[in-house]
């Protein structure tokens, strides 16, 4: 099987950038993915965000019957080296276990300031700006669009609910290497060493 990477994550911390930075690196030997264990399939994802395209496997998790190993497996196609973003929020039972069974796993905790993504995820859920819109650069860039007089309120659900996963998972992020928002470069350095390159 091939080694596996894990960035552990939150919403709107800066990790779908950091993913596409990381796949723009070309690491030998190595698959970068976007979030393998989102309950939507990829047609969905690819409808609405057409640009991480490159970032995605042909199914995800929840659109086949294997278990975590085996379709990790699976998508590996043959390679060494499979790197994941994983939201906390996708942690399930069956995933805890692999971690569990599976110690080799390496994990990465990609942190940024909670109150910081509360109000990016505010902004694009109440329509204030669009996530991952990329300019001609290849640079994710925000697009203002109205005033939002509710960020406050969806920002105090937001922190409610990433905190309740921080501690939830916490044992998981403990044992993880942390690097903070927004130092892509030290992730991957980090990854590099991981696989003694």
């Amino acid at each position: 099987m091939a080694k596996i990477i894990i960035i552990l994550t939150i919403q709107r911390s800066g990790s779908t950038a950091l993913m596409q930075h990381l796949r723009g690196r070309k690491l030998p030997n190595t698959l970068v993915f976007e979030e393998l264990f989102l309950k939507y399939s990829v047609s969905k994802t690819l409808n609405q965000y057409p640009e991480l395209q490159d970032l995605l496997p042909s199914k995800r998790f929840c659109e086949q019957d294997e278990d975590v190993r085996e379709y990790l497996y699976n998508i590996s196609l043959g390679e060494n080296v499979i790197v994941f973003k994983l939201m906390l929020d996708q942690i399930t039972p069956e995933i805890v276990l692999f971690l569990e069974e599976t110690p080799d796993v390496k994990l990465i905790f990609f942190n940024r300031n909670v109150i910081d993504c509360a109000r990016s995820s505010a902004r694009v859920k109440l329509k204030i700006n669009d996530a991952h819109k990329i300019n001609n650069k290849g640079i994710i860039e925000k697009q203002v669009r109205r005033n939002g007089s509710f960020v406050s309120l969806f920002s105090g659900w937001y922190i409610v609910k990433q905190l309740y996963f921080l501690q939830k998972y916490k044992k998981i992020i403990n044992k993880s290497l942390h690097i903070d928002y927004p130092d892509f470069e030290l992730v991957h350095n980090s990854i590099k060493k991981m696989l003694k390159l």
